[in-house]
Parts: C-alpha cells; structure tokens; sequence
C-alpha cells in the first residue's frame, strides 16, 4: 500500500499492520459508518475503504445484488451517454451515490402476488345511464 511506502512506523498492536487482504476481509464485514470513520483516519485506510472488493461484498449482503456477475453479463453501449455509466462505474460509487440513499426502497413497488389485481373504484353502468335518463 502506498502507506506503507511513505514510512509510517507501523506497531505490532497497530491496524495497519496487518497485510492489506486481511484488512479488506475485516472492512467488508463492518457497517458502512464504520468504513466511512476509519477512512476519515488516514490516507491509508481512506484508499482502502474504496477497494471493489469490499463494496461488492457490501452491496450483495445489503441489498443481495451481485454486480460482479451483473458485470460479466454487460455489452458495451455503442449509444447514448455514457457519462451516467462513467459516474456508477465503480461499487463504491454505485454504492454511495444509489443504493446508501435509494436502496431501502427496492423491492417496494414489486407485486409479491399473483393473484386477482382490482382497483378501489368501481364504475357501474346501470347508475349512469339512469342520471341520464
């Protein structure tokens, strides 16, 4: 990590002394507050809280959405404006920008049944034709 490369004296009792997979695995299985507390830290830590790994972990836990396979399963948009597309191209930013405000609500507006589907008013014929008559 380029933390490391810089020259900070690492304890052996310290966070960082752990090798970066170790601290990948542990940041995936902390709530996103927590991730976003150790990220405010130090510039380390901050580059690690933005690892693909952990957002895509994070993202198929919270939400059970698997973008990693959603991934392999895109072609390439040869129209349209990919500047939407640039923005969300990373987990962390899907993340952060989509599902962290709007992700509770997935789902909502899904019909959980198949069954009979009315409405709540109900027209009859037999009342208007005798107003007009």
């Amino acid at each position: 990590m380029a933390g490391r490369e810089e020259g900070i004296n690492v304890g052996a009792n310290h966070l960082l002394a752990f090798p970066p997979e170790i601290l990948t695995l542990i940041f995936a299985e902390l709530p996103v507050a927590t991730i976003a507390s150790l990220a405010q830290t130090c510039s380390v830590l901050y580059e690690l809280s933005r690892d693909n790994h952990i957002w895509e972990q994070k993202i198929l836990r919270d939400f059970k959405i698997d973008i990693v396979k959603d991934k392999t399963n895109q072609s390439d948009p040869s129209e349209g404006d990919q500047g939407d597309q640039e923005a969300f191209q990373t987990p962390y930013n899907f993340y952060r920008w989509i599902l962290f405000k709007y992700g509770k609500s997935i789902g909502l507006w899904q019909r959980q049944t198949l069954g009979f589907y009315g409405s709540l008013v109900q027209v009859s014929n037999t009342y208007l034709s005798k107003a007009i008559i």
